[in-house]
């Protein structure tokens, strides 16, 4: 372990040192970076429970097919999470008072717009006059032309072998398929336009086509946009993201993190075509929008698939059809095994529903309407916890929705119904107090027996149900250098929860400080207080104890730019797990990464010791369209290099190798995926095509 160290911060010593004199005099890049970990680490909690997956994709897809300044709409800069109220509403102002902007710079001049927002903004945006939008184009002109025409391959795989892909196991013990994981993706896309893409991939121990039928995984769209009445038509796979997303959540959902204020709300974004491999979450079928007048917008969707379900396990003597129900829903997308293969695509699902959508000025008004069926019986297991969520083969949903501007002021919110009789709330606003202080309320009331299967309002669970909570952010900005931002979030669980065996309550505190010394350096330091009960662990009566269980982050972190092609990164992460006796964990990061003309290389150097309960979760690059944000948890360290180029106008490859080394066990992971060994390794490879 003390070898591995002494061996890595050389190598990183001497590696700073070469580069740091030799590469002032090569040319910088003019392309706009994504600043991916920043934008992430602001908008999340980095947590477990929050899908970084998709909150990555959907900034990615805007990274990729940037917003038209000169064309934007309201909910769609709100939908970027950077921008204030304050903000969107000087750039509306400023558009209005001297007309299209002529190019970024021009965000400058802009009231309210600093420049530490526009470097975050400028990766998703761009301006596009109007003699230059190609407008008399044909549509089939318009595709043979586009830019955003690509094939994307991505190849990965862990270089030790895991129990699973031993021959040695029985056939019913093994995964069936090669330990490579795969990826490929064709993609024409034009923003506010039209959209075309085919994806498939395997994951380890699956095997790339399913009993000769066709890949594992395989996902389609064709969607059209802004053909005169007709908004926007999509068929195949799709999401739709509505009101405060507590019917319709567009499939990701945010955390609670240091972006404070705009995280707060969502955006009415409506039907968008899906491009992720999260093999759960959307819908596949058709969905359109019609434009009745300029202030009546009208959706309807339709969905039919199969997805992957746990039969209900019933005695011999049992004269029920075990076919004719299931005890859970599968979301991890793996068919690796015969066991898993048995159970994917088993379960039926239809869902249907419409919107009705109607917008004047700074009033937006919503109703939603959603029916959803399985072909056989969800029986849950009945437990004291879960006995009031949902079961039954069908459920309905009823919503509205109201947004609400008011000078400074911002007001939202949700309300709906489920076919039990459950009811669920969600109502804040948003205010710009000042030019120096934003500030935001949310309450939120999800009853016991609410049930909403598409939804991801904010909430401390993972579904929206069982809880009600207030949350108050703070933003303050005392000078250009220096950033503060807090949330306090008080919530309460009237009902039991899995390993929660009483009503309970808690609450959760986060304050963060930012300064910018220089335009070369930036740094941060960050502390975040949860408190909650939960069963006592290692129990050895029969009762279970809910008993107090706290919490508490600690995160210093030092960004400094050596000079136009080296930047390094510094992060210490601390935390303390307290149930009876106090638990601790650490994580000490070191990055640098290089740029010049055509390629880029990113390296970490990382040690950590946590036990379970304080796993750190820590951002890391990765190949363009991927994403990594490992569980840091035992003793060790870990390492990546990551290596991209531009080979080419049309070709760019990426190349990442990580290891993990640890100190203090002797196996890795468990079940099939257990490593003999203290080192895990994997080695990226990734190649796109621009047609």
């Amino acid at each position: 372990m003390v070898a591995l160290i002494q061996s890595s911060l050389k190598f990183i010593y001497l590696f700073t040192i070469v580069f740091g004199f030799s590469l002032p005099a090569l040319c910088q890049s003019g392309l706009k970076d994504l600043n991916a970990e920043e934008l992430i680490q602001n908008l999340a909690s980095q947590q477990e429970d929050g899908n970084f997956e998709d909150i990555y994709g959907a900034m990615l897809d805007f990274y990729k097919n940037p917003i038209d300044l000169n064309k934007t709409t309201r909910e769609e800069l709100s939908s970027l999470f950077i921008l204030s109220e304050i903000q969107i509403k000087s750039f509306f102002h400023h558009i209005e008072k001297y007309g299209e902007l002529i190019n970024e710079y021009e965000l400058q001049s802009i009231e309210n717009f600093d420049l530490e927002t526009i470097n975050l903004i400028l990766p998703f945006i761009q301006v596009k006059k109007s003699a230059f939008r190609e407008g008399n184009q044909s549509f089939f002109e318009r595709i043979k032309s586009e830019e955003n025409h690509t094939i994307l391959f991505r190849f990965a795989k862990t270089l030790e072998t895991k129990k699973g892909f031993h021959k040695d196991q029985p056939l019913e013990n093994r995964y069936l398929g090669s330990p490579d994981k795969l990826y490929l993706r064709y993609k024409i896309s034009r923003p506010r336009d039209f959209s075309f893409c085919i994806t498939t991939e395997k994951d380890p121990g699956e095997k790339m086509f399913i009993n000769n039928k066709g890949p594992e995984f395989l996902s389609f769209h064709a969607a059209i946009f802004n053909k005169g009445n007709l908004k926007s038509l999509v068929i195949g796979d799709y999401r739709i993201q509505h009101g405060q997303s507590l019917l319709l959540g567009g499939g990701f959902q945010l955390g609670k993190g240091s972006e404070t204020i705009t995280t707060t709300r969502r955006s009415s974004l409506g039907i968008l075509p899906y491009n992720s491999v999260v093999e759960s979450g959307f819908f596949r079928g058709i969905a359109s929008s019609i434009q009745i007048n300029p202030h009546f917008l009208f959706t309807t969707f339709y969905s039919r698939k199969h997805i992957d379900g746990n039969p209900v396990n019933l005695s011999s003597d049992s004269l029920s059809d075990n076919s004719q129900e299931f005890s859970s829903i599968i979301d991890n997308g793996f068919h690796r095994t015969q066991k898993e293969l048995d159970k994917k695509s088993n379960i039926f699902q239809q869902v249907a529903g419409g919107i009705a959508s109607f917008k004047k000025e700074s009033l937006e008004i919503g109703i939603t309407g959603i029916y959803s069926q399985y072909d056989r019986n969800y029986s849950k297991p009945l437990k004291d916890y879960n006995q009031f969520e949902f079961r039954g083969i069908d459920n309905y949903n009823l919503g509205f929705n109201l947004n609400y501007g008011w000078q400074n002021f911002y007001f939202f919110g949700e309300a709906a119904l489920s076919k039990s009789g459950g009811k669920g709330l969600i109502a804040g606003l948003i205010s710009s107090l000042s030019k120096e202080i934003e500030f935001s309320l949310l309450l939120r009331n999800y009853q016991k027996n609410f049930h909403s299967f598409f939804g991801s309002a904010f909430g401390e669970n993972y579904k929206n149900i069982n809880e009600s909570g207030i949350y108050m952010g703070l933003k303050i900005r005392p000078s250009k250098k220096w950033l503060i931002t807090a949330y306090a979030d008080q919530f309460k669980f009237p009902w039991l929860k899995y390993q929660v065996d009483a009503p309970s309550s808690g609450n959760e505190f986060l304050f963060r400080i930012s300064h910018l010394p220089k335009r070369a350096i930036k740094i941060f330091a960050q502390i975040r207080f949860e408190r909650k009960g939960k069963n006592l662990k290692d129990n050895l009566t029969k009762t279970d104890f809910v008993v107090p269980t706290s919490k508490i982050n600690y995160w210093g972190n030092v960004d400094y730019k050596v000079n136009e092609h080296i930047s390094l990164k510094s992060r210490i992460q601390l935390s303390f797990y307290k149930q009876l006796a106090k638990e601790t964990g650490y994580a000490f990061i070191q990055d640098i990464n290089f740029r010049w003309e055509r390629f880029k290389l990113g390296t970490r150097f990382a040690i950590f010791d946590a036990d379970y309960e304080n796993r750190q979760y820590v951002y890391e690059k990765d190949v363009l369209g991927s994403f990594s944000i490992p569980a840091y948890f035992g003793s060790g360290a870990r390492n990546y290099y990551i290596f991209s180029m531009k080979a080419s106008s049309k070709i760019d490859c990426w190349v990442k190798y990580s290891y993990t080394m640890y100190s203090n066990t002797k196996k890795i992971g468990s079940g099939l995926e257990e490593i003999e060994g203290r080192k895990k390794s994997e080695i990226k490879f990734q190649i796109r095509y621009k047609i």
